[in-house]
Formats: C-alpha cells, structure tokens, sequence
C-alpha cells in the first residue's frame, strides 16, 4: 500500500535560479492559442508552440518537466526562437521548404537556459526554458574549432 502526505505545494517548490543550463531531453511539442494584450490595449489571439523538456541533470532537478514558448514561424531568420531550437535539438540545419516530424525528436538531448516566469495569480513562480542549446554530445570539434 502506497501512502501520500499532502504538503502545501506554495512552501516546498523553490524555482530553479535565473540563467541555469541543464542537461535535459524534449519530450514534447504542442501547438496552443492564448490571449495577450496588444500595446493598445486590446486583447489578441496568438498561436504558439510549447516546448516541453525533462530535466536529465543528475541533482535536486533531475526528472522536472520544464516548458518553453515560441511562436510558431519555423524560419531560417536568427531571431527565430522554433529554429534555434529545433536546430539545437537535431544537430543540424533546415533548409528552407524542407519538413520533418517533431516526433522523430522525442528523446533528443539537449541543454535548456531556465529563468524564473512571472508570479502566477496566487503568487507563484514557475520556470520557464527560454533557450536551447546542443547537447554537449552532439557538438563536434568541427564545431569547437572551425
């Protein structure tokens, strides 16, 4: 027989600290629409993709499932979040026109940079992924040393 305590979730979760690299792997990636509002102050639709990753770092975060946003251009543009991450992920470059499926990518290793989010409505801070790096294993020295 399995026993459970419940505890106040509030007093036993400390986030993660702002600009931490972990060793991680993607598990999934979702598309979702949300509401912002705009500058004007108007209230807009988006769509988005969700990133989620599990923490492989050996230590205190090991096995947390940690998300990430982007937009859902996939571009070869610097500044596009989805690409860098993809092309972290894979190891490699997409081309324009080319497609893959985001299954195939279930599993890949990688490293995430977390920050803190913004406090929740009752006051809570979750971490967010807001980028992601190759895995350490699948940088080679081409790619260290030109």
């Amino acid at each position: 027989m399995v026993k459970m305590t419940a505890t106040d979730s509030a007093s036993t979760f400390d986030p993660i600290p702002d600009q931490t690299i972990l060793n991680a792997k993607l598990k999934e990636i979702v598309e979702f629409e949300y509401e912002f509002t705009n500058d004007e102050g108007n209230r807009e639709g988006a769509e988005a993709y969700r990133w989620i990753f599990e923490v492989t770092e050996p230590g205190l975060w090991n096995g947390w499932t940690l998300r990430g946003k982007t937009s859902r251009k996939f571009s070869n543009h610097e500044s596009c979040k989805a690409m860098n991450y993809m092309t972290a992920i894979a190891g490699r470059e997409f081309e324009p026109d080319e497609s893959m499926e985001t299954e195939d990518y279930y599993g890949y290793p990688c490293r995430i940079i977390v920050e803190e989010g913004n406090p929740d409505a009752n006051g809570k801070v979750w971490n967010n992924v807001v980028e992601v790096l190759a895995s350490p294993s699948s940088v080679s020295a081409k790619d260290v040393f030109g």
